[in-house]
């Protein structure tokens, strides 16, 4: 799943600014 731009939670549980592919 592709995650929108901005402060997203990966799967290692730290906050990503960017694209989270899950």
């Amino acid at each position: 799943m592709v995650c929108a731009f901005g402060f997203i939670k990966n799967p290692s549980g730290q906050p990503t600014l960017g694209i989270d592919l899950r």
